[in-house]
């Protein structure tokens, strides 16, 4: 693992060869120089979004919800593992939960068009 800082962000990564893709998530890559070329802000919203993911009181705040929630995830996800996706959806009282074959943690950049049908219908019933 190597380290550098980027936008004023100190941020691990790993190159997996010269001009070759470096990992990020599931089904997203880029190369280094693009991965470079990410904003600051990028870099904090990552860190902030993977502090409020690890806190305890989540699920406890999450169960009062009482908006009608859409929960997708892809099946073959390595970020967040699928049942934990589903205890996620169980502990909202009005949620529905999709999953998505052949995606990843990046379901939303992996499957855009079939994203959007989703929330269209899922939207489209509530308005």
């Amino acid at each position: 693992m190597q380290q550098a800082q980027i936008n004023g962000i100190q941020i691990g990564y790993e190159v997996l060869g010269e001009g070759e893709p470096i990992a990020f998530f599931n089904g997203l890559a880029m190369t280094f120089e693009q991965f470079k070329q990410l904003p600051a802000d990028f870099f904090r919203g990552l860190i902030r979004l993977l502090q409020v993911a690890q806190d305890p009181q989540l699920t406890d705040r999450i169960g009062q919800l009482t908006c009608p929630v859409l929960v997708v995830f892809g099946e073959q996800d390595k970020f967040v593992a699928p049942q934990l996706n589903r205890d996620l959806a169980r502990s909202i009282p009005a949620s529905e939960i999709v999953m998505i074959p052949d995606a990843g943690h990046a379901v939303v950049m992996e499957k855009p068009a079939l994203i959007a049908s989703l929330v269209h219908g899922f939207v489209g019933r509530f308005s």
